[in-house]
């Protein structure tokens, strides 16, 4: 599994490392940060690309009155893009 590291908090506490192991060390003993993978998707005719459910405002959707997320995914739905698919 991945783990992720806040980089601003990282850089703000860098320490002046001579040595490529104590730069390794530091790396090593940050905190790892609570992240999920981001999974985006698009309305299509009222439903959700990714898992089929309808958007909480079907049937009267549209661009405007679709929600930002997939209320049973949790899809990111606030990209519009190709990608998506």
């Amino acid at each position: 599994m991945k783990e992720y590291i806040d980089r601003v908090a990282a850089l703000r506490e860098w320490p002046l490392c001579d040595e490529p192991a104590d730069a390794y060390q530091f790396i090593k003993s940050f905190p790892i940060s609570d992240v999920r993978p981001v999974m985006h998707g698009k309305w299509i005719d009222g439903k959700c690309n990714k898992c089929g459910s309808h958007s909480p405002f079907w049937p009267m959707a549209s661009t405007y009155y679709e929600s930002k997320y997939c209320p049973n995914c949790g899809a990111d739905m606030r990209e519009i893009n190709d990608e998506a698919t």
